[in-house]
C-alpha cells in the first residue's frame, strides 16, 4: 500500500540516488521506515490478542499444589481454604480463547489474501522492496519494538497497577487443616499473627542408639560385600566368554582330516591280525604293539629299499613327523585277599575306580626285590608316576573315570631298542 503507482518514480530516483546495494537487492531509508511503521501498527493487535489469551479463566477449579499434597497424604482430610477479598480484575470465560483463536485465524488470512492480492501487481523492483521492508520490520522488532514494549510495559504495570502482597498460596496455612507432623517434622511457613504468647512444641528428634547403628553399618557392609561378589562373578562370566569365543573360533578345517588319517594309519584295520579295534585278550594287544605300531612310529625305508634319509623324528607314513615321543600308560587294581575264601584264588580284583587304585611302586616283573638287572627305561615303566609328573588330566570313558596317575613306558631311543623293550616287557607281563 506504501507503493503506489503515482509516486513510483520518486521512489525510483530517491533508490537510485541514495540506497546500499547487495547484489541484486538494494536498501533505502525509505524502506527501512516503512518496515518500522507496519511495525508500530501490528504492536496494538498484538497486545490485545495477548491480553485476550492472559485473562482467560480456567475451565476446572485449580487445587493449589499445596492442597493436592494433602490430599494425598490424607485422603479424607477436609480442607478449609480462607476466603480472601480480591480486588477486581477483568478475566473472560473459558470459551472465548476459541474466539482468540479465530480472531488469529481471521487475521493471518486476511494477511494472506492481502498478499497474494497485491502481490501480482507488484514487479520485480517493488517485489525486491516489499520483501526489504519486512526484513526490516522483523529487525526491527527483534532491535527496537520489542524491547520498548516490554520496558514500557514493565513501567506501567508497577507504577499503575500495584498488585496486591496478599497471594492465595501464601494464606494457606497447614495449621488449619489440622494436619498432625512427627516429632522431627515442623511447618515451614510462619504464623499470620505472630505473638509471644504462641507456644510451639518443641522439636523432639529420635536419634538411632548404639545398637541400631551397629545393626545398619553390618547391613551396609554386607550389601557393599554382595555387589563385589556380583561384580567379580560377572568378571568371571565374562572372561570365561571371551576364553569360549576364543578357544571355539580357533579351529583348523584339516584337524579331522589329520585326526582321521592318524586312526587309520595306527589302527591297521586293513590288516586282520592287527587290527587295534578287533583286540579282545591282552596276547592280540602285545601283537599289535610288536608287528605294527612300534614299526609305524618310526619312518622306514621306501618301497624300493631305500633308507628314510632327512626323515629322523617322521612316522612310517612319512608326511607327518611326531613332535616329542609317544607314551604307554596303565593304572592298575589292588590285589586284595577275599573276604570269603573259595578254592579257585585267594585274592580278588575288583572295578578300577580313584579308591582301589594301587599307586606302590614295584621292581621289574611287578616284584618287590630285584632278581636282575635292567635298562633305565624298564625300571622306570614299574615306577608309580603322578598326574603332576606327567602333567596329565583325568580321563572320562565309556565305563568310567580314569585318573592321570599310572605306570609309563617312554618310547624313546632307536627302533631296535624299542622292539627289543617291548619283547622284555611283554615277557615280565607289563599288561
Amino acid at each position: 500500500m506504501y507503493y503506489d503507482l503515482s509516486t513510483e518514480a520518486k521512489t525510483n530516483n530517491s533508490t537510485n540516488t541514495a540506497s546500499l546495494s547487495f547484489g541484486s537487492f538494494y536498501l533505502n531509508s525509505q524502506q527501512v521506515i516503512i518496515g518500522i511503521i507496519v511495525e508500530l501498527f501490528a504492536l496494538i493487535p498484538s497486545l490485545l490478542l495477548v491480553q485476550l489469551f492472559r485473562r482467560l479463566q480456567p475451565r476446572k477449579k485449580q487445587i493449589s499444589p499445596l492442597h493436592q499434597t494433602l490430599y494425598k497424604i490424607k485422603p479424607d482430610l477436609n480442607i478449609h481454604e480462607e476466603k480472601i477479598k480480591k480486588k477486581f480484575s477483568l478475566s473472560f470465560p473459558w470459551w472465548c480463547i476459541f474466539i482468540a483463536y479465530g480472531l488469529c485465524i481471521i487475521l493471518v488470512g486476511l494477511s494472506i489474501m492481502f498478499i497474494i492480492a497485491r502481490g501480482i501487481e507488484f514487479g520485480d523492483d517493488k517485489t525486491q522492496k516489499w520483501l526489504i521492508s519486512i526484513l526490516s520490520g522483523f529487525f526491527s522488532s527483534i532491535l527496537l519494538t520489542q524491547p520498548l514494549k516490554i520496558i514500557g510495559l514493565t513501567i506501567f504495570f508497577a507504577f499503575c497497577c500495584q498488585n496486591s502482597y496478599d497471594d492465595k498460596e501464601a494464606n494457606e496455612y497447614l495449621d488449619n487443616n489440622q494436619l498432625a507432623l512427627d516429632n522431627d517434622e515442623e511447618y515451614l511457613h510462619s504464623f499470620k499473627k505472630k505473638s509471644i504468647f504462641t507456644y510451639r512444641q518443641p522439636i523432639r528428634v529420635d536419634r538411632l542408639n548404639e545398637t541400631e547403628i551397629n545393626h545398619a553399618r553390618n547391613e551396609r557392609l554386607k550389601e557393599i560385600h554382595m555387589w563385589s561378589m556380583i561384580k567379580e562373578l560377572l568378571l568371571y562370566l565374562c572372561f570365561i566368554t571371551v576364553l569360549y569365543i576364543i578357544i571355539c573360533s580357533n579351529r583348523d578345517l584339516n584337524s579331522f582330516l589329520q585326526v582321521n588319517h592318524s586312526r587309520k594309519f595306527f589302527f591297521n584295520s586293513r590288516q586282520i591280525n592287527c587290527d587295534y579295534t578287533k583286540i579282545t585278550t591282552i596276547d592280540d594287544y602285545w601283537n599289535w604293539l610288536e608287528n605294527n605300531f612300534i614299526e609305524n612310529i618310526r619312518a622306514q625305508q621306501w618301497y624300493n629299499n631305500d633308507p628314510p634319509r632327512n626323515l629322523s623324528g617322521f612316522i612310517n607314513d612319512k608326511s607327518n613327523r611326531l613332535i616329542g615321543w609317544a607314551t604307554m600308560r596303565q593304572l592298575r587294581v589292588k590285589s586284595t585277599l577275599c573276604q570269603v575264601q573259595n578254592e579257585i584264588t585267594s585274592t580278588c580284583q575288583y572295578d578300577y575306580n580313584f579308591y582301589n587304585e594301587d599307586k606302590y611302586s614295584y621292581k621289574p616283573g611287578w616284584k618287590n626285590s630285584i632278581i636282575q638287572n635292567y635298562s633305565s627305561s624298564i625300571s622306570q615303566s614299574f615306577q608309580y608316576s603322578t598326574s603332576e609328573d606327567l602333567d596329565t588330566y583325568s580321563y572320562i570313558g565309556e565305563y568310567g573315570t580314569y585318573s592321570g596317575n599310572g605306570y609309563v613306558y617312554e618310547f624313546r631311543g632307536r627302533l631296535v631298542d624299542l622292539q627289543s623293550n617291548l619283547s622284555l616287557l611283554h615277557q615280565l607281563e607289563w599288561i
